[in-house]
Order: C-alpha cells, then sequence, then structure tokens
C-alpha cells in the first residue's frame, strides 16, 4: 500500500466533504454569474474534484499494481453508445413546447455534469481506500455545518423559504422559529419554513436524512456533551425546512436507533446506553411537539389557518359543487394566501360570478360548443388555481392550444390536477403521443433541453429525459451497488453484524427510497456525492470483512512465542489476542518453543495449541542443548518435524528465537514486546536478528520504547515497523479480581509481581523494603512469582530482617486479586516492553512506581497515573509521597480509571488485520 497517498486522499476527500455546502450555497446566490468559458465557477470546481479523485484512483491502483476494471470500460462503452442514440432521438423531438432548446451540446454537457461526474466518483471510491473513523466524522461534521446554517439564518430571519416557485423568486423568510406560534396561522405558512442559504429544499433534506443517521451512530461512539448539542441542532435545522421527508426522516431515525439498540442488547447482549435512549426519546417527544407549531403542520393541515370567513363567501359560491367525489374547495384557502387574490378586484369579481358562468355544469358536459370552450378556456386560464392546475403547467403546457387534454384533466378532479408529480406524467404521456415517435422516447428519452419539467421523483424524472436506457445507465447501479452491499452483509452477517455496517446500509437505503418520492437525487452532485461516498465506504467495508465461513476458506494463522507455558505477559496478551479474533475467519494455531508448567493460559477450544518444540519438564539438556543449536543455526530442520502446515500468515511473539522459526516464503510477523537494545552488545545475536528480520513483513512493536529500539539498531527497517499497542480483557480482569475475597492490611500494601529472575530484578525491590523499614515506615510487601531468584531472595529477607514485611507468596494462577488489595504496585525490571502488569493494575484501580523500561512513561500517561523513576532513590522518594500523600495517590487512581480505557481488544485485532491488508496489496 501507498501510505502517503492514503493521507492525501483522505485529506483531499475531507476537504471535499466540507466544499460541498459551500459550492451549494454559491450556486443559490450566484447561480451562472460567475462564468469561465460559459460554464459557472460551482460547476468547474465540481468538475475538478471529480477529475482529481480519477487520477488519484488511476495511480494508486497502479501503484498498487491492480488491473483497471472491466466494468469501468463496460459502462464508458455502453454510455457513448447512449449517447449517440439519445442525441439524434431528441433532435426527433418535433412537439411544440415553449422554450424548448434543440442543441445537442446543452444536452451533452448537461449529460455529463449531471450524471457522468457522479460515476466519475463513483469509480473513485471504489478504488480508493477511505479511512472510515474519518469520513464518519466528517460527514457528522458536514451535517453540522449544514444544520447550523439552517438554525442561525433561520434566527437571524436572513434564510430563504423552503418552497418558493410561486413567489417572486427567492424570498426571505417572514419570521423565525419564534414566529411560529404568532404569526404562521394567519399567514402563508411557507413563508416561515427555512432552507438556509442552500439551492434546493429537496435535495438538503435528502443529505440531512442520511446524515442524522451517520450523525446518530457518531453520537454513540462520542459521547461528549456538545455532540449531544450537535445532534439537536441537526434534528432543530430539520424541522425548520418543514418538509413531511424531514419530519418523517427525524422519526425513523430515532426509531431506527431505538430499535436498533434493544436488537443489540438482545442478541449481542450489547450494554444498552439508557443515557443514549433516554435522550433520543426525549428528541423525539421535542421533534413531535415542535411539529405541532411548524409551518409543516399547516401544510399538511394537522393544524388550521385563520381566515376571514366573510370574506371567503365574499369571492366563493357558498355551495361549492362536487364534481365526482372530489371538493374543489380543499385547496382554496391555500390559494387565497399564497396568490393574494383578495387584494384582485377583477378575481374577486370572477370568483363571486364562477355559478354564474355555469362553469360547473359545463364541466360536467362531453362535448362543448365554440362558445362554452371559449368561456371554459378563459375560466381555466384565469382560475387556474381553484381548479389545481398550477401556474407553471399553463406556460408548459398552454391551455388554449391543448384544451381537450386540460379538460379531460379538470374533470377528474382536483386531487388528480394538483398531485404534481403524477400529473406531470400525463402531460409526458400527452406529448409523446403527438410526437408520434413513442418507442424512441420511451427508450431514449426527449432530453433535458426538450425544457420537460421535472417530474419531482427520481427514475420518472429520469424517464421523460433520457427514456429506459437512461435509467438503466444513470440510476439503476446504485441500486445495484446497494443491493450487492446487502447481499455481501448477509451472506456473512455474523461477522457483519454491526453498527457500522447496519447504519451505512439504513443510511444508503433512506436516500434510495426517499429520492423516489421527493427526488432530486439523481443528477444533483451534492446528494449524489453522500450517497457514493456512503455506497463505497460500506462496499469497502464488507469486502474487508468478506470471507467464506467454511474452514476450508479460513485463513490460517500461526503464532509462534518462545514460552505459551511460562506465566508471563506475553502470554497473557497473545492468550486475550486469540480468544477476541474471529474464529469464523481465521483457523489458529500456537506453538511454544519452551514448554513450562507455571501456567496454562485459558484459550478457545477452537484454536490448536501445538506439541511444544522443547518440554523443560521432561527434556533432557542434551536435547535442550541440541535444539539450541539447531533453532539459532538451522531452524530450518526444527520447522519440519514440529511445524507442518502451510499458513497464510505467521507471527513470532517476540524477538529472536521466535523470529528465527518464521517461514521465510510465508507472510510473516515479528512482534517484539521489549526494546532490543541488549543485541548492540552481542554482535552474533545482533546479526543472527538482523537477516531473520530480513524476511519479515512487518515488525509490530508494543511501545514507542520498543519501535525506537527497533530503528535505532536497524535503521533500514523503519518502513515496515509498525506499533501496535496491547489489549486486555478488562471484564474478565474485574471479575477475577472479585473471585477471592483477601483481608484488608492495616499498613499500606506493595506488591511485587512478576518472575523471579535477573531481567524482573526482585531484588532491587528488597533493598527497597529494606530502605523503608530503616525510615520506620510500616508496610506490607508481597511477592507474586516463581523462578531462579525464589531462594535467594527467600535468604535475603532473613538477613534484613524483614520477616514481618515481606511475604514471598510463590506463583499465583489468578494474581488479581492481590493487585486489587495493594495499594501500590511495584514494577522493577531492567528491560520491559509494554509491561501487562501496569496495564492490569491501572484497570484495578491502583497507582504504580515504575523503573524507567519500555513502555512504562506511556503507561503512566506522564506520571499521572503512576511513578516512572531512573533511580532506586527516586523509586524510595516516590513511594514515600504516595504512602503519606492521600490527595496525590488518590488523583492517581482516578486518573488510572479514566486512562486506561483507552485499551481495547478491538482496537488490537483491528491494527492487526489493517496490516494483514496492506501485506496482501502489496504482492
Amino acid at each position: 500500500m501507498i501510505k502517503l497517498n492514503e493521507k492525501k486522499i483522505n485529506l483531499l476527500l475531507y476537504i471535499y466533504i466540507i466544499a460541498l455546502p459551500i459550492l451549494d450555497i454559491m450556486k443559490f446566490l450566484f447561480g451562472n454569474g460567475f462564468q469561465v468559458f460559459g460554464i459557472s465557477i460551482v460547476e468547474i470546481l465540481n468538475i475538478l474534484f471529480c477529475f482529481t479523485f480519477v487520477v488519484l484512483a488511476i495511480i494508486y491502483k497502479f501503484k498498487n499494481k491492480k488491473n483497471i476494471s472491466y466494468w469501468s470500460i463496460i459502462f464508458l462503452l455502453l454510455f457513448f453508445i447512449y449517447m449517440i442514440f439519445h442525441v439524434f432521438n431528441t433532435l426527433q423531438f418535433n412537439v411544440d413546447i415553449v422554450g424548448k432548446i434543440s442543441n445537442p451540446f446543452v444536452e451533452v454537457y448537461y449529460i455529463f455534469r449531471s450524471y457522468f461526474l457522479p460515476f466519475c466518483l463513483l469509480y473513485s471510491f471504489m478504488n480508493l481506500k477511505m479511512d472510515k473513523n474519518n469520513v464518519i466524522k466528517n460527514l457528522s461534521l458536514l451535517s453540522f455545518i449544514i444544520s447550523f446554517i439552517i438554525v442561525i439564518s433561520n434566527l437571524l430571519e436572513i434564510g430563504y423559504v423552503s418552497y418558493d416557485s410561486y413567489l417572486d423568486g427567492k424570498t426571505v423568510i417572514s419570521g423565525s422559529i419564534f414566529d411560529w406560534i404568532s404569526k404562521v396561522a394567519t399567514n402563508n405558512c411557507d413563508l416561515f419554513t427555512s432552507k438556509g442559504f442552500f439551492y434546493s429544499t429537496n435535495q438538503i433534506s435528502l443529505v440531512l436524512i442520511a446524515l442524522l443517521v451517520i450523525s446518530s451512530l457518531y453520537l454513540q461512539e462520542n459521547k461528549k456533551w456538545y455532540m449531544y448539542i450537535s445532534f439537536i441542532i441537526k434534528i432543530l435545522a430539520m424541522i425548520m425546512i418543514s418538509t413531511k421527508t424531514c419530519f418523517l426522516g427525524i422519526l425513523i431515525t430515532i426509531v431506527f436507533n431505538i430499535f436498533i439498540n434493544i436488537l443489540f442488547l438482545i442478541l449481542k447482549k450489547e450494554k444498552f446506553d439508557l443515557k443514549f435512549n433516554v435522550f433520543l426519546l426525549l428528541c423525539f417527544i421535542g421533534s413531535i411537539s415542535l411539529f405541532y407549531i411548524s409551518p409543516i403542520s399547516y401544510k399538511l393541515g394537522y393544524n388550521e389557518r385563520y381566515i376571514d370567513n366573510n370574506l371567503i363567501h365574499e369571492i366563493l359560491p357558498e355551495k361549492l359543487p362536487v364534481i365526482d367525489g372530489d371538493y374543489h374547495s380543499s385547496n382554496i384557502q391555500n390559494y387565497i394566501y399564497n396568490m393574494n387574490v383578495l387584494e384582485s378586484k377583477e378575481y374577486r369579481n370572477l370568483y363571486a360570478n364562477l355559478d354564474e358562468y355555469e362553469i360547473f355544469e359545463i364541466i360536467k358536459k362531453k362535448s362543448l360548443s365554440t362558445d362554452e370552450k371559449e368561456i371554459m378556456i378563459s375560466v381555466l386560464d384565469k382560475c387556474n388555481s381553484f381548479f389545481g392546475i398550477h401556474g407553471s403547467y399553463k406556460i408548459l403546457f398552454p391551455i388554449e392550444d391543448n384544451f381537450e387534454f386540460w379538460f379531460n384533466s379538470v374533470k377528474l378532479g382536483h386531487s388528480v390536477v394538483n398531485d404534481f408529480r403524477g400529473f406531470k406524467f400525463r402531460i409526458f404521456d400527452h406529448v409523446i403521443s403527438l410526437n408520434n415517435n413513442i418507442t424512441g422516447d420511451k427508450l431514449f428519452g426527449i432530453g433535458y433541453t426538450s425544457n420537460f419539467p421535472y417530474t419531482e421523483t427520481d427514475i420518472i424524472g429520469q424517464y421523460t429525459w433520457f427514456g429506459i436506457f437512461g435509467v438503466i445507465l444513470f440510476v439503476l447501479p446504485f441500486y445495484v451497488l446497494f443491493l450487492y452491499n446487502l447481499i455481501l452483509f448477509l451472506i456473512n452477517i455474523k461477522n457483519n453484524f454491526n453498527k457500522l455496517n447496519i447504519y451505512l446500509l439504513f443510511s444508503e437505503l433512506l436516500i434510495l427510497l426517499v429520492c423516489l418520492v421527493t427526488g432530486h437525487c439523481f443528477g444533483n452532485i451534492f446528494p449524489m456525492s453522500i450517497l457514493i461516498i456512503l455506497s463505497c465506504l460500506n462496499n469497502q467495508i464488507l469486502k474487508e470483512q468478506k470471507i467464506n465461513v467454511t474452514s476450508n476458506n479460513k485463513k490460517k494463522i500461526l503464532f509462534i512465542i518462545w514460552s505459551f507455558t511460562y506465566g508471563g505477559g506475553a502470554e497473557k496478551i497473545l492468550a486475550n489476542l486469540v480468544n477476541n479474533m474471529d474464529l469464523e475467519k481465521y483457523e489458529i494455531d500456537i506453538i511454544e518453543y519452551w514448554h513450562s508448567d507455571k501456567k496454562i493460559n485459558n484459550i478457545n477450544e477452537s484454536i490448536t495449541l501445538l506439541k511444544p518444540i522443547v518440554d523443560s519438564t521432561k527434556a533432557s539438556k542434551i536435547e535442550k542443548l541440541i535444539k539450541k543449536i539447531l533453532v539459532y543455526n538451522f531452524p530450518s530442520i526444527l520447522r519440519k518435524f514440529y511445524i507442518k502446515k502451510k499458513y497464510d500468515y505467521e507471527i513470532s511473539f517476540n524477538y529472536m528465537i521466535p523470529t528465527f522459526l518464521l517461514d521465510k516464503n510465508a507472510k510473516s510477523f515479528a512482534w517484539l514486546h521489549g526494546d532490543i537494545y541488549e543485541l548492540q552488545d552481542n554482535k552474533y545475536e545482533y546479526r543472527i536478528q538482523k537477516k531473520s528480520l530480513n524476511y519479515v513483513d512487518r515488525i509490530i512493536t508494543i511501545s514507542q520504547n520498543t519501535y525506537n529500539s527497533v530503528i535505532d539498531l536497524y535503521p533500514e527497517y523503519k518502513d515496515k515497523t509498525r506499533i501496535i499497542y496491547n489489549s486486555y480483557e478488562f471484564e474478565q480482569i474485574e471479575h477475577m479480581s472479585n473471585s477471592i475475597k483477601l483481608s484488608t492490611n492495616k499498613y499500606p500494601t506493595l506488591l511485587f509481581l512478576g518472575r523471579l529472575d535477573d531481567n524482573k530484578n526482585p531484588m532491587y525491590m528488597l533493598e527497597v523494603a529494606k530502605v523503608l523499614k530503616e525510615k520506620k515506615y510500616k508496610f506490607i510487601l508481597n511477592i507474586i512469582g516463581h523462578g531462579s531468584l525464589f531462594d535467594l531472595l527467600t535468604e535475603k529477607i532473613k538477613e534484613y530482617k524483614l520477616e514481618n514485611y515481606v511475604k514471598l507468596l510463590g506463583f499465583k494462577e489468578n494474581p488479581y486479586p492481590y493487585i486489587k488489595n495493594c495499594d501500590i504496585l511495584c514494577l522493577t525490571s531492567h528491560s520491559e516492553g509494554f509491561p501487562t502488569v501496569l496495564i492490569e493494575s491501572l484497570i484495578l484501580k491502583k497507582t504504580f512506581v515504575s523503573t524507567n523500561v519500555g513502555g512504562a512513561l506511556e503507561i503512566s500517561n506522564n506520571n499521572k497515573c503512576g511513578f516512572v523513576v531512573d533511580s532506586q532513590e527516586q523509586f524510595i522518594e516516590k513511594l514515600e509521597v504516595l504512602i503519606k500523600n492521600k490527595k496525590i495517590y488518590d488523583d492517581m487512581c482516578m486518573n488510572s480509571d479514566t486512562f486506561v480505557k483507552k485499551f481495547s481488544s478491538d482496537t488490537q485485532i483491528a491494527s492487526l488485520e489493517k496490516e494483514f491488508m496492506e501485506v496482501e496489496n502489496e504482492d
């Protein structure tokens, strides 16, 4: 993988996401006011973004030795063929529609910017590596930016109304949310809806609905107080827009979240976050409450507007007729408010005399006389809104020129004519019937430049302009991609069943369903960008997780460790790691070079512990010597006897001997659990370690100190060296710490926990205890562990007269009750990689004092959770501080409880799997 490119790609993606609302606002405020060669600045910027992503995708595939997708070539070929037929068909369109422009260049450019550019983005994001965490974070930020603009512009009363097609152009709102109660009921409610400065209400509604789902996911993962406020602002903005789509989107998102949380509680035993779900419930109640005073409630008829009934009766006949069961009066109030007809004396008289013209009798007739036709044309033209005929329809399809169509439509009733989306499609059917090219128009469309209006629903809208083949080419691929993602999710649902996948799928589904109702997604770069990012990110994640659940297709992993039974920290880390890995994806074996009888770590029964190379409990000295010679000089001979399978990945779980046993031809990882500075004092070991590390694909280090030691000794391996911190089983450790109830000590209790050998340096701790005793401190020092220094320690305790202070407890299968029972944990090692025991002490809310070994300073959080010292004098001094100063001690324990939560098994495994993928892609 090209690491630098990934950073650049994700930076550019971040810039693009943040630029989307800015470009949309520019489009709304300035339109085509700023142009270069007849193309607006906004369109130029969109083109530059899209083609930059395409170039990056091609370079990325080339550098990672991936072939250009055949699907992209097929699409380009089909696109080119379709454009030829489509443009040819639009040139055959001869129906005289007002404002018709038969310009093939305009038609081609429109399709290029509206439909081809989104496919450029789709190609790019399907092939570029996106950082899922950053994308989710950035989409949540985008949602906040849009919402903040809408809310602030509403409060300042500078935003624009959501729908202004029947108003005099762009219209600033007449009042803020604080005016809803007092003014909406007696005014045009549309004047109190607010879309901020964004170009299209339908588009911004669609974007906010999808992003609200993503924001709710991000909120669950980042429960900061300001994130809760941000979520409320997002809901408030959607209510201010006052579209039915936005309001339903809020309710659906909240219900979806609560449902998923309950589902995960039942199926995955995941902790139910009561605080978060109560917050959602309050948002639900608050949204319903605001709905009843919002403009949308009046638009939908949940609230009645106030109008002077005497004024209505002055204008309209007292007895409104019923035509085929449809009340023409249903939209009268809207019409009066929206068109301000009360100010027009001419229209007042016209409406007052509708009955005199016998219009309602004329409508019932099957055929009309010339006079009746003229009367009807005049009335339909002047009183179009009374019959549900939108003013734009008269311009699109003049009533006088198409009287039969309009007269027959009025007979069907107001509800049919007033159905904007459905009625436009009726007009379309009539248009192509007059064009005498029905087959061509249905297959290839009449074209955008026919000036036929968008039908307000996607698929139908694309069908009218681009025909069946246009829908298949421009729209269908996105539904197919969703179905493909859904299939990927379902075929491995056990592995894929996580909130990220579910929320991404649901947000995709919402966009694809909503655009069928409100339209304005396909052909518009803003909502299409959101749909594409969500779809491609979901596809990327699902492909990474895709695996056949049959064992034959599992990735086979071999872990090689010096000992899995000696009771050390690395053994526990390995056990924790393999127990948390997905055993439906991986078949895991473990082999230890040196078998002991100290401790056997519990591992899943599906994990195989191979026969050890040296069983120290049985092997003779000669056997041990021979195998040591072999492992240092001819490790392949030992492999033939003890490692007989082929593995996809081999991981040595420390340096030296485990790395010697790695297969040079396999994808291999050297996982180092301590610094390797000691190698610089031994030229032979330095050389053979360098040789073995040369063959590995990755060197994994567990701390900054370990990483630095590798780079200092072997700078040539810097590019393949990574840091992956160890993880720990928090719940298991806490549970095991309560398995034994120990008596509380009268005096401060110190604890040493580790092997009793030279590296762990327990003698150092005895020297410290001796000084503390001499300083008249009362304390208890428990030493847990076994090793070569046990007898020497016993002698020294007697020599230093520490029998009443120090207790040698030996090896403990479960040391956690002793950690919980102690006050201060003491680490005196000469060398460590990333001391497990220090993390375990933090998990159990205990502070520590440690020598300055690898990882200790990182774990101490710069001496906020424990003390790291450079000398025995400092060690004693810090112990005295903790014993004497309760506030410092309590603060450190509290800091420990907070800081340690950053370590988790999921993070460690995700980091390892990322390295697996990178190594795979480097082939």
